[in-house]
């Protein structure tokens, strides 16, 4: 049986209103928006030309009170932490916004850090909040 590890939704809110929408959001569920990177404007940057019709963000939710806590236990953490905090937002064909997150199986971080007991629970449970955070502003 196929896993499927890509969280997915659409919605026919531009991706701009998608965004406000997330940026109001986040703080009751604990988190805030730590970084919002317009994908056109990261790759003008670099001198690539970019397709008139390409909109593609990615956002950073941070719930910093628990990502500090968790790095000051454990400093090698931050690798999975920092992953796990991106969720990207694009525009799709027939006026729809697709939104893609890919939270860290608790499987996967139990084989990466198998002597931290508590993480692969915490980490699962900030992919959650995440998740609903994503569905609260569809």
């Amino acid at each position: 049986m196929r896993r499927e590890y890509l969280f997915r939704r659409r919605t026919s809110k531009s991706p701009q209103q998608f965004i406000a929408d997330m940026k109001k959001n986040v703080t009751r569920f604990g988190f805030r928006v730590h970084e919002v990177v317009d994908m056109r404007k990261l790759y003008n940057g670099y001198g690539i030309e970019v397709a008139d019709n390409f909109e593609a963000y990615t956002i950073t939710l941070c719930n910093p009170q628990k990502s500090y806590k968790s790095i000051t236990k454990n400093p090698e953490r931050n690798a999975a932490i920092i992953e796990q905090k991106h969720i990207v937002v694009y525009k799709g064909g027939k006026g729809v916004t697709i939104i893609n997150y890919l939270p860290l199986p608790k499987e996967f971080i139990k084989e990466v850090f198998p002597d931290d007991e508590e993480f692969p629970e915490s980490i699962y449970q900030s992919c959650q909040k995440r998740i609903e955070i994503i569905e609260a502003s569809l």
